[in-house]
């Protein structure tokens, strides 16, 4: 199951290798992601980090989207002791231009 940012969950092998595909005929991916955590418990195990990407049309042209966040995987060894990914989230971090303090009402001498 991948449950990608701003869509609907994606289930089963088929359907995921079916969006990629459909995407990657478009589009080429680079970018760089980073192990930040790894925890194994048995034949189970989470990572988390963070990603960054850059998406570009193969027909040419400027970036279409630039994009950096954190991932957590789920992963499940298999009897070959492979390990494949059982659940996988992306979450973009905004960028944030600008950070403002909340305004702070002014108090009378008297308290009121």
């Amino acid at each position: 199951m991948l449950l990608p940012h701003n869509n609907s969950p994606v289930i089963g092998k088929e359907a995921i290798r079916s969006g990629y595909k459909t995407f990657l005929d478009q589009f080429s991916i680079k970018g760089t992601s980073e192990i930040a955590e790894l925890e194994v418990a048995g034949d189970w195990a989470f990572m988390r980090g963070t990603y960054t990407t850059t998406v570009i049309a193969k027909a040419g042209g400027q970036p279409v989207e630039e994009d950096h966040g954190n991932w957590l995987w789920i992963v499940k060894r298999q009897r070959d002791c492979s390990w494949k990914i059982f659940r996988a989230i992306g979450v973009s971090e905004p960028l944030v231009t600008e950070v403002r303090a909340p305004a702070v009402p002014e108090t009378s001498k008297h308290g009121r």
